[in-house]
């Protein structure tokens, strides 16, 4: 746990760890929600200034969950 650790211990951690992909036809399809929505939301954004065409879905437990409206 992170609390323990000393300040300026070293940490290991493996990042990184899906698949690569390239995106063929110039359209995505971005699914998520919840706490995995910022992340996405970065990724259209960057999709998007490349030209690609974004479809955007996302779930949230209730309405008042939404953000990024």
């Amino acid at each position: 746990i992170l609390k323990n650790k000393e300040i300026g211990s070293y940490l290991d951690c493996l990042i990184g760890l899906g698949n690569g992909f390239t995106i063929k036809d110039g359209k995505a399809l971005l699914i998520g929600g919840g706490l995995g929505t910022p992340p996405l939301y970065n990724l259209g954004k960057k999709l998007a200034a490349k030209g690609i065409e974004i479809t955007t879905v996302l779930g949230f437990g209730s309405a008042k969950d939404v953000f990024y409206q």
